[in-house]
């Protein structure tokens, strides 16, 4: 399995202040098909997203629940999917004003009952929203700098602008 060396799946992806770890309730990090066996990257139709209640992430779920309504605008998103089995996902981000592709590893923050942290698939059905959240908080350095931003803000990221 590929590990990202550039935003390690260890706590300081989630925060370099521990105590703020261990607020948001992080158990560790687990590949995201034993967070959610046998989900597929996307499924045809809507899914409900939960947030990590220990983080203002509403925001960037707002943006997600609108993008999703346009499937292309979400697949336009996942750049290269092609090695996923082998744990290797990129995404394409717009900030600073162009789209900047960001590579991933699938290990996931999860609670310590093993359900993933932060944004995911109310029932775990479909891996596309965590995998998505893991590339924002790489890009933006950190889960913990996805607490509280604007919506419009996460809309540029995820559309360019162009919706």
């Amino acid at each position: 399995m590929y590990v990202d060396s550039e935003f390690i799946p260890a706590n300081v992806a989630v925060s370099i202040d521990e105590s703020l770890v261990a607020q948001y309730g992080i158990g560790g990090f687990r590949p995201a098909a034993d967070c959610m066996p046998e989900a597929p990257l996307f499924t045809e139709g809507m899914c409900d997203l939960i947030c990590n209640q220990e983080i203002d992430d509403r925001w960037l779920s707002g943006a997600y629940a609108l993008i999703a309504t346009r499937p292309e605008l979400l697949v336009h998103l996942f750049a290269s999917t092609g090695e996923i089995d082998r744990g290797i996902i990129t995404l394409r981000l717009f900030k600073h004003g162009a789209w900047v592709p960001v590579t991933i590893d699938t290990m996931l923050p999860c609670r310590a009952d093993g359900r993933a942290s932060f944004i995911c698939a109310a029932e775990g059905e479909v891996l596309w929203p965590a995998l998505l959240t893991k590339a924002m908080a790489k890009l933006h350095g950190s889960y913990a700098a996805l607490h509280g931003g604007e919506l419009a803000e996460a809309l540029v990221d995820l559309t360019g602008g162009h919706v």
